[in-house]
């Protein structure tokens, strides 16, 4: 998949609560609901179209968002646009959760994919404990952002959503790969070096 693809799929859904908010106050729900569905398409085509193996989730995709549609069509309530993130982040944190109870995890898939050889006991280990933090942080963000979606005013929901959650994000990838680069690595490098008889 090009970079080019990643950052058009990438920019729909840091713009979007941004956009939302935007329309839900000058326009009200119906054009943050449609701007928002369409984003969603959006964020999604160029994945799909760039990579043959997601082809099979095009229907799927188009499932989920008609239903979407459809649910904020009979509930026509901001609630259906803001608790929209906190229900992927439920999604993620049962996939997640499941895959640590139905190994392997989606962390060594995600290794597995990107490496060649075969990974080492501890090496499995530690991408199991990665899946249970990024798990127990998809749990957090959803009940944050329930929170924020009906304590707490739309501009904070947007703030949250479309700035915040991703700095957290970042901090939270790049902050394991600086530590397994630093402390881990070094010490699974050595354990594969073959040694002298």
């Amino acid at each position: 998949m090009s970079k080019f693809a990643k950052v058009i799929s990438t920019i729909p859904l840091i713009v979007a609560p941004f956009l939302v908010y935007y329309l839900f106050t000058r326009s009200g729900y119906h054009a943050a609901f449609v701007a928002l569905v369409t984003l969603m398409a959006v964020s999604r085509a160029p994945l799909i179209i760039r990579d043959r193996r997601l082809w099979s989730t095009v229907l799927p995709n188009i499932a989920l968002i008609g239903l979407y549609m459809i649910l904020g069509l009979v509930f026509p309530h901001i609630l259906m646009v803001k608790l929209l993130p906190a229900f992927i982040n439920l999604v993620l944190f049962t996939i997640f959760t499941y895959s640590i109870i139905s190994p392997p995890s989606v962390i060594e898939k995600i290794a597995s994919a990107m490496s060649e050889g075969r990974f080492q006991e501890d090496q499995i280990n530690y991408t199991r404990k990665v899946t249970v933090v990024w798990s127990v942080f998809f749990f957090l963000d959803m009940l944050a952002v329930v929170y924020i979606a009906f304590y707490r005013t739309m501009l904070d929901w947007a703030v949250f959503t479309g700035a915040i959650n991703y700095i957290l994000i970042g901090v939270l990838f790049f902050g394991e790969i600086l530590y397994r680069k630093l402390f881990l690595e070094p010490a699974w490098v050595k354990k594969e070096e073959p040694t002298d008889i």
